[in-house]
């Protein structure tokens, strides 16, 4: 009595389809943001989504006072710069924030934190006496969607360099860092 139209069921299953991908796309759009600086600077707001990386940048220099200077362990006394330290703390309250509001709110992701690139001077040549202490411990750092900021904090010195063309190559050179934020579900 009734003819079958398969062009009908076609069009049927394709808008299920696209209803489907539409729903599902929505449902699992968790993202990472306010990875912020300390008080003295920040290093602004990154988003990232699920399963991707955020990277931030940060120079050293800005996070020391203006008359301040990075110099290696226990070269601090002996300087010529009155106020040379020998470590600076970055750090970071990363907030995992979803993109829906409420549509994610209580899951929990893993944060990792590591080391991109380090340049002095734009030179990766001498990175290797940038110690940046503190990574190892945010490989799997719970974080809760919606939830309390993870702080990240990460302690920066560098080694004394064996020779006087490396220690020209990094005195009172910029120092920057790139990290990477990475949230997995």
């Amino acid at each position: 009595m009734f003819k079958k139209n398969n062009s009908s069921k076609i069009v049927l299953g394709t808008l299920l389809l696209v209803l489907a991908i539409m729903v599902g796309g929505f449902t699992f759009a968790y993202w990472a943001s306010g990875i912020e600086g300390n008080d003295t600077s920040s290093s602004g707001e990154v988003q990232i989504g699920s399963g991707k990386v955020a990277t931030t940048v940060v120079e050293v220099d800005d996070y020391l006072a203006e008359d301040e200077y990075l110099v290696p362990v226990g070269r601090a006394t002996a300087s010529s710069e009155s106020t040379a330290v020998e470590s600076v703390t970055l750090t970071f309250d990363v907030v995992w924030t979803s993109e829906i509001s409420n549509t994610a709110t209580g899951v929990e992701g893993s944060l990792k934190v590591s080391v991109d690139t380090v340049l002095i001077d734009g030179s990766a040549t001498y990175a290797s006496l940038v110690n940046i202490a503190g990574v190892n411990n945010y490989q799997d750092t719970a974080i809760i969607v919606d939830g309390a900021a993870v702080t990240v904090t990460l302690t920066v010195t560098l080694t004394e360099p064996s020779d006087k063309a490396a220690y020209t190559a990094i005195a009172t050179k910029s120092i920057v860092i790139t990290f990477d934020f990475e949230v997995t579900v």
